[in-house]
């Protein structure tokens, strides 16, 4: 306890010391915990329910070639099972939405009237749909509520919903992602009574105590039994599964060890900071230290009294951390794009784990910032700062180079290496030529619905489709293209085993007017004509055609769209087309690929989705008319639907913003790193200039220019400046390894970030060494002797 007096009375006396310490520290906790908070809810994603380990989605399998089961009767066998407490279900589809003057298509869940106290999830505002709720009340989601909604009261907040007006009545949390949608209404009574009008049925449960997961399991095959029994066994047996509501946890790449080093580095930097203030506050205050060891007192009562001192900074600094945490979770939760979260990195959410590694990194802290400069000031020989004015010259050459303010540089680096380069790689992707004029280019998914095509109705419907939606006002052109094509190897017939083969080329089945949509020009030979999926025509891109025929004519020539092994049908190129992105529906939206060929398109009745590019008059259509799109693909497709209508490169824009909020995320890291060492720096060389006076003094006394004394002083601050760039380059080009797949059409050793990153460190350090050596500069060697 008397050491805590102590500290507290020390302290009391530097309250600048204090806030600049506690500053330093907090703000670097923050950022740890802030980041451990994402990793966190990556590797333990949880939702806001009541007991989540009973909630479980059932999945009702099979299919039966005829006298199929109905899919409301499978669901009255799953409720005749005693494994339960509770049972809903949801449904859900793409609707209109109309919130005022905004009209969109939505994810919009219908849920029985029990679903949500069956999950028990408490609002974020207002109420949840339960039993007793009108047929006319919906919930939203938070991001909906502020996005759409602007945030408004509930009080008489109404949307509309297909044709149909509902009363908004409560927002469900952020982190509530189940069932999913941004709108979620009751379905109607008969539909809750008899399942009429649901197009699927996901069937919720919450399962009684003490039945385990394999205990379920058993007692769903003995129902499926039943549906067995009475419809017998057809292509896919029938069986009911069980997985639990709660999201798989997401596996950590590389990005998120870089976002974890970034912020560990800024905290280590911190500390470094501390320790080193901590160190010239031992320094400052060695006459009292030595006088009260002359005193008595012991070097590990002196050692244990400075310690104290730092804990309570940690503490202190653990504590602003912590109230940062809590503010920036929710804020960085919602600055993230939708784009982010799909790639893994999903909304921070506080939890017990994490404080306890807020904690974890305060005590971690103390012991790198307190425990070294505490032994270090204690051990000081007690005669010698009781001399007279020996604190100008004992500790002269101590502090004018130190090796923590070296290291501080080096780290900075590492993180402004990142950030420039993720912000020149954003650049450059959002910079890219795609090959093909973006404004008006909608993409649309069609779900055909299983056993709609009939193998000789399947050209038909596809030709019956591109003339209703090429007939409307809007559109100037439309073609169809088929999913699945993925990324595969493409032979010529010139293959050797070394040459003539390209291992990774996109392609996929095209209608004719596919590249004329788009706006690809046909470089060599001919564009698709009618007929052409009957003589197996194809056109390969600019890449592939420089790829398998470097020497030849690539027009003509023939291809096989798989490896040397496989017992596939050749192809015949008819044209090469410019390189274009094509990433569609089923393209990669985050890299071009590297080589296209498109094949002439045979509709295949075993095919249940198509895709379809959609060129509009307008360069940029409002909701009601993609609303009006979508509506004349289900008139065109009785028993199909629309999935969605948006900008064909709406995946690759979602890329581009992921980039560039990640590229925030580490410039705020770099910027926090660089200020930190720019503080260390200035508070280095200032403190060895205050301890260099008197030889300043003399110098100028017996004739030395200003500018020579303000040599000696930006020397100092150049040393260790220039030390730590070096270091840091070499680290930071290993570093930016980790960046690894975010790095489009930039190397990680990349010259130009590396000299960048090194002009702004250079021009900030030595920024902080003019103060100093201005005043040194300035000395009045008068005034300073007669001082002494």
């Amino acid at each position: 306890m008397r050491d805590l007096r102590y500290a507290l009375r020390s302290l009391s006396k530097s309250p600048g010391f204090v806030l600049v310490a506690t500053l330093c520290l907090g703000l670097a906790l923050a950022l740890n915990t802030t980041t451990f908070a994402i990793l966190d809810a990556m590797l333990h994603p949880s939702l806001p329910v009541r007991d989540a380990d009973r909630l479980f989605t059932v999945t009702m399998w099979g299919r039966q070639a005829a006298n199929d089961a109905p899919t409301w009767e499978r669901y009255e066998v799953l409720r005749a099972g005693k494994f339960y407490e509770d049972i809903g279900f949801f449904d859900w589809e793409r609707m209109e939405v109309r919130a005022g003057d905004d009209v969109g298509e939505q994810w919009v869940s219908s849920v029985s009237s029990n679903l949500y106290p069956l999950l028990g999830v408490e609002p974020e505002q207002g109420r949840l749909l339960d039993p007793g709720s009108p047929q006319d009340a919906a919930v939203v989601s938070h991001d909906f509520w502020e996005r759409w909604l602007n945030g408004r009261s509930l009080d008489g907040l109404t949307l509309w919903v297909g044709e149909r007006e509902y009363r908004v009545m409560g927002v469900f949390p952020s982190a509530m992602t189940f069932p999913g949608g941004d709108v979620v209404i009751p379905v109607p009574p008969t539909a809750e009574r008899t399942g009429a009008g649901l197009r699927r049925l996901i069937p919720v449960v919450r399962i009684k105590r003490g039945w385990t997961p394999e205990a379920v399991s058993a007692h769903l095959a003995i129902l499926a039994r039943r549906l067995t029994l009475e419809y017998g066994t057809g292509p896919v047996p029938y069986a009911f599964s069980a997985r639990p509501i709660t999201p798989t946890p997401e596996q950590l790449r590389q990005i998120h060890f870089a976002m974890a080093g970034a912020a560990f580095l800024v905290l280590l930097i911190a500390c470094a900071n501390l320790a080193n203030l901590m160190l010239v506050r031992g320094v400052a205050k060695h006459r009292e230290l030595a006088l009260r060891m002359a005193l008595g007192a012991g070097r590990a009562t002196v050692a244990r009294q400075l310690l104290v001192e730092s804990a309570l900074i940690a503490a202190a600094g653990a504590l602003l951390g912590l109230l940062l945490t809590l503010w920036a979770t929710p804020v960085l939760g919602n600055q993230m794009p939708p784009s982010v979260r799909e790639l893994g990195i999903v909304r921070p959410l506080p939890s017990w784990r994490v404080f306890v590694a807020g904690l974890g990194a305060a005590v971690g802290a103390l012991v790198l910032f307190g425990l070294w400069p505490a032994v270090r000031a204690s051990n000081v020989a007690v005669s010698e700062p009781l001399k007279d004015a020996s604190a100008s010259t004992t500790t002269r050459r101590r502090w004018r180079y130190s090796p923590v303010v070296v290291a501080e540089v080096s780290l900075s680096l590492v993180l402004l290496m990142g950030a420039a380069l993720l912000t020149k790689a954003a650049g450059r992707l959002s910079e890219s030529t795609l090959g093909f004029d973006r404004e008006g280019l909608l993409q649309a998914w069609v779900w055909l619905g299983r056993g709609m095509v009939r193998a000789d109705s399947a050209e038909r419907i596809s030709r019956d489709l591109l003339a209703r939606v090429g007939a409307l006002p809007e559109v100037r052109s439309v073609a169809a293209m088929a999913g699945g094509g993925g990324s595969r190897s493409v032979m010529s017939e010139f293959y050797d085993g070394s040459n003539g083969l390209l291992a990774r080329t996109s392609f996929g089945p095209v209608s004719d007017s596919f590249l004329r949509t788009l706006g690809i020009p046909v470089l060599q030979g001919r564009d698709f004509l009618p007929g052409d999926e009957r003589a197996r025509a194809v056109i390969v891109d600019e890449t592939v055609a420089a790829a398998l025929w470097p020497d030849r004519r690539a027009v003509g020539q023939l291809i096989k769209l798989s490896g040397p092994n496989a017992n596939t049908p050749w192809w015949r190129v008819v044209g090469v087309a410019r390189r274009a992105f094509t990433g569609g529906p089923e393209g990669d939206p985050y890299l071009p690929t590297q080589g296209a060929v498109y094949q002439a398109w045979q509709p295949d009745s075993r095919v249940y989705g198509w895709g379809l590019a959609i060129r509009t008059r307008e360069p940029r259509l409002d909701g009601r008319a993609a609303v009006a799109l979508r509506q004349a693909i289900r008139d065109a497709l009785p028993g199909g639907q629309a999935l969605w209508v948006r900008p064909w490169l709406s995946d690759f824009d979602h890329a581009v913003r992921a980039r560039y909020f990640l590229t925030k995320v580490f410039a705020a890291f770099s910027g926090f790193a660089l200020t930190l060492a720019t503080i260390g720096l200035y508070g280095v060389v200032s403190y060895g200039v205050s301890q260099r006076m008197r030889e300043f003094a003399v110098r100028i006394a017996v004739g030395a220019p200003s500018r020579d004394v303000m040599k000696l002083v930006a020397h100092d601050g150049a040393v260790m400046i220039l030390a730590g760039t070096g270091i840091g380059a070499f680290l930071a080009m290993w570093g930016s390894t980790l960046l690894g797949d975010w790095l489009y059409n930039v190397y990680h050793t990349d010259a130009v970030s590396l000299v960048l990153a090194e002009a702004v460190l250079l021009l900030v350090g030595f920024a902080a060494c003019l103060q100093p050596a201005l005043r040194a500069m300035r000395a009045n060697p008068v005034e300073i002797l007669r001082a002494i």
